[in-house]
């Protein structure tokens, strides 16, 4: 049997169920295809059905043809079954985006968590929670990760005798055994 490509999926089940299961949902997406096949995706084809009092419209058609598919990547087991389980992370609420767009701009500036909620316009707590819900982190936390990210990207572009020391410190890592441990 093949290895099946980098980045491809990999059908979990015996291989005749999983041919099975292909050809069941490839044939009624071939019929479908073949139905409203048009050469502008936007426009209704000639072929197209009339149905409630207009026609079939060629973005339908194109769902329908993908519905098979998406019902064998649903229910078929395969390599990639647990990321399209997985749920999306939680939209950040304004005042966390807030935060984080003005971290990103000025990650030099000193902080406390007070500033970072007037900032916000919010309670230390709401921000708080705000970014413990949707980022798994608080907001001093995500603070030290973005300056620990620009100090790696800083000592990559850096020259050759560039101590890591200085680095740190200009990121205001003052206290260079926990920036060691938090580096690794």
């Amino acid at each position: 049997m093949q290895k099946p490509a980098a980045g491809s999926l990999a059908a979990t089940t015996s291989s005749g169920q999983t041919a099975q299961a292909l050809q069941d949902a490839w044939t009624p997406a071939d019929g479908i295809r073949s139905l409203f096949a048009s050469d502008d995706p936007l426009q209704p084809p000639a072929s197209a059905t009339p149905m409630a009092g207009g026609q079939v419209h060629a973005l339908s058609a194109l769902a329908l043809q993908n519905q098979p598919l998406a019902a064998l990547l649903c229910r078929q087991p395969h390599s990639a079954s647990k990321r399209l389980g997985a749920s999306a992370p939680p939209l950040a609420p304004r005042h966390v985006q807030r935060v984080e767009e003005y971290l990103l701009a000025h990650p030099r500036e000193e902080y406390s968590p007070q500033s970072l909620a007037a900032l916000a316009g919010v309670s230390v707590r709401s921000l708080f929670l705000g970014f413990q819900r949707t980022r798994g982190i608080g907001p001093m936390k995500f603070l030290r990760e973005l300056r620990l990210h620009k100090v790696r990207d800083e000592l990559l572009l850096a020259a050759a005798g560039a101590s890591v020391t200085d680095v740190a410190l200009a990121w205001g890592f003052f206290h260079l055994g926990r920036f060691a441990q938090e580096y690794k």
